[in-house]
């Protein structure tokens, strides 16, 4: 597999405004499913860095009583894969304002070319779920 969350979010980060932190950017990225996070912590360094680098030891996700998943490491909570499951797809575009404001124009069109590159790339990923990126 060549896409991850931390190659999608290294891209991006690579063509931040000077002065974001990955903590900034993970932190905006995360609040697009769950606004709710504690990424913005001060301690949770190793969390923002398990992401940027596709950690599989990332702790369990476990299931409450109320089958809401999350992680907990250290202070850091995020609910993001249930409430992804209920995500409109048609609506995400709009969380993505924060994300984008972080971003130098100059760079965004190489973003682009960039994650799309990776996607056209990843065999793991069906060809259906490849077109829902390209077209």
């Amino acid at each position: 597999m060549i896409l991850c969350f931390g190659i999608y979010a290294a891209i991006l980060s690579k063509c931040c405004l000077p002065g974001t932190t990955n903590k900034d950017l993970l932190s905006e990225l995360v609040s697009t499913i769950d606004s709710n996070h504690g990424y913005r912590d001060k301690n949770n360094a190793t969390s923002v860095s398990r992401l940027m680098n596709c950690d599989r030891s990332f702790p369990t996700i476990t299931v409450s009583d109320s089958n809401v998943y999350s992680h907990d490491v250290g202070r850091t909570q995020t609910n993001i894969v249930s409430l992804a499951k209920d995500v409109n797809p048609d609506n995400l575009a709009t969380r993505f304002t924060g994300v984008i404001n972080l971003l130098d124009s100059d760079k965004k069109k190489a973003a682009v070319g960039a994650l799309m590159y990776v996607i056209k790339e990843d065999k793991s990923l069906k060809r259906t779920h490849k077109e829902m990126f390209i077209n």
